[in-house]
This record gives structure tokens, sequence and C-alpha cells, in this order.
């Protein structure tokens, strides 16, 4: 149950469910009262600035950290917090963290060990600014989640490959992942009370 009200939770903050619960406001409205939010999540700041230009300080949770944050991006988007969605249901299975470490660039090598060595599209998806990576990055191939997590449901091990996924394009949107088929038991049970 909780696994599914981390990804109903964002969506509820998301312009485009605000869009619809409030359409006479005006967007710059909406984005400044989702934007105020203090997200304590991915990071321990974001400081909206009245178009929505975000500033993020440092990183209280490393081990939920999406790794755009690494290279240096500097803009917030939804799919940041997906990010940390999906670390947070990884380790709810696991009893530990998926992507655990002590700095920032543990954390990255942590994500590399497991992701695989991010491709230049990749990079530049997480942050448009740099054409390759600031550092030498090992050239690792990506671990079949199945390895990961050997005893987890074959829809957990898809909903976490949806969600951890290096271009925060590709990552699933609240709304979506809360369609996933992972969630569909939770979403035909009654709930006696």
């Amino acid at each position: 149950v909780e696994s599914y009200r981390l990804p109903q939770g964002l969506w509820h903050m998301s312009p485009r469910y605000q869009a619809k619960k409030h359409p006479d406001q005006p967007q710059d409205a909406r984005s400044q009262v989702t934007l105020s939010l203090t997200i304590e999540f991915a990071t321990s700041e974001v400081e909206a600035a009245g178009k929505g230009i975000a500033k993020f300080g440092v990183c209280l949770f490393k081990n939920y950290r999406a790794p755009e944050l690494a290279f240096g991006s500097t803009g917030y988007s939804c799919a940041i917090d997906v990010w940390s969605v999906g670390c947070v249901i990884a380790e709810t299975f696991l009893g530990e963290p998926l992507f655990f470490s002590e700095s920032s660039l543990d954390h990255l090598v942590s994500i590399i060990s497991v992701l695989g060595t991010p491709t230049k599209e990749d990079l530049i998806a997480m942050n448009p600014q740099i054409k390759e990576s600031p550092i030498r990055l090992p050239n690792l191939h990506p671990r079949k989640w199945s390895k990961i997590l050997p005893r987890a449901d074959p829809l957990l091990i898809d909903l976490l490959s949806k969600l951890l996924v290096y271009n925060p394009i590709n990552r699933l949107e609240p709304f979506t992942a809360m369609a996933h088929p992972y969630f569909e038991e939770l979403k035909t049970c009654k709930i006696n009370g």
C-alpha cells in the first residue's frame, strides 16, 4: 500500500493534476503553488523563484538522489521525485538502500554498478549543459534486475526498471506509475473498516 501512495502523492502535487483540479486558475499561479512546496525527499531544499526556476541545496538523502543531480542539473522536474520513489520502493523490498553511498561520488558509482554506464544521450538528457561526463566513468554493462532482486515479483521488477532509468523523460510519470500492473491487486481489493 505504501508503495502505491508514493506515486499517488506525486501525482497530486504535479502541475497536470493541479490543472485538472483548478482549471480556472492561471498556469503561473498553479506552478507557483506547486513549486512553493518544500520538498525534502530528494534534496534538502528547493527554492522556487517566480517562473519555476529551482535551486538545489545539499542532498539529505543521498541514497534517493537522482543521477541528473550528480551530473550538475539545476532544473527541477517531477522525474527527480519519481527516481526517489523508485529508490524507496526498492529499499522497501530489499530492506536496505539500493544505491547505498557515503559520498556523492560513491552514489554515482553505486548507480552505475546497477544501471551500467550512461550513454552520451543519457548524459545530455540528464543535463543539456554537459556534452560528456565531467569525470571518467567506468565502462559497465547494466545488471539484470532479476539478479538484483532475485525473489521479487516480475511486475515489481518491471515497475522499478521504468522508474529507475537515467533519462528523466523516460521515467514513468506518477499517474502512469499508479496504473502499473504491479498495483492492480491493490486497486481491486476492498478495505474493511
